[in-house]
């Protein structure tokens, strides 16, 4: 069964609680990691020293500071702004890789920075609605400070659990 959780974290335990949530999904099938902010070197970096199968990890880099620098299992994109951009890439990534896998999302919080939040909120019904429809997990990560806003309440309407992490 699918599963489509919604992950409200503080911002002092998000990149801690990030990489446990990573560690216990790559256990379980490949993880498609989108990034809005954070390059995949960093990324990948921050997997290789915890330990965590390098193998297990397909990043989707919408990050502004990415250097398109050779990280396998990767694709790069031009913008956080553009939502079809990413959307395709999910879905390409879902499509080519075999097996069980789960869609980890990076964040709402920093692709709010980036876009409208009426968009967001659209942009993300679509993207959980379709993982739901292919069978495929997601993890929606979001920061505490932004659960008050009408986005994060109108994703956590559409998902199966919300968690909140750090209280």
């Amino acid at each position: 069964m699918t599963s489509i959780r919604l992950h409200i974290c503080d911002a002092q335990r998000f990149n801690d609680y990030t990489l446990r949530l990573a560690r216990k999904t790559a256990k379980e099938g490949i993880v498609i990691y989108v990034s809005v902010n954070r390059p995949a070197s960093t990324i990948s970096e921050l997997w290789r020293n915890a330990g965590i199968d390098q193998s297990r990890l397909f990043i989707i880099d919408c990050s502004p500071s990415h250097n398109k620098d050779g990280i396998p299992n990767c694709v790069y994109l031009n913008s956080p702004q553009d939502l079809t951009d990413i959307g395709i890439a999910i879905s390409a990534a879902i499509t080519r890789i075999p097996g069980h896998k789960t869609v980890i999302f990076d964040s709402i919080s920093m692709l709010l920075v980036y876009n409208d939040a009426e968009i967001v909120g659209q942009f993300m019904n679509f993207i959980i609605n379709k993982m739901r429809l292919q069978g495929v997990d997601i993890d929606v990560l979001s920061l505490k400070s932004d659960a008050s806003r009408n986005v994060v309440a109108t994703i956590a309407a559409i998902v199966d659990e919300v968690k909140e992490v750090g209280e």
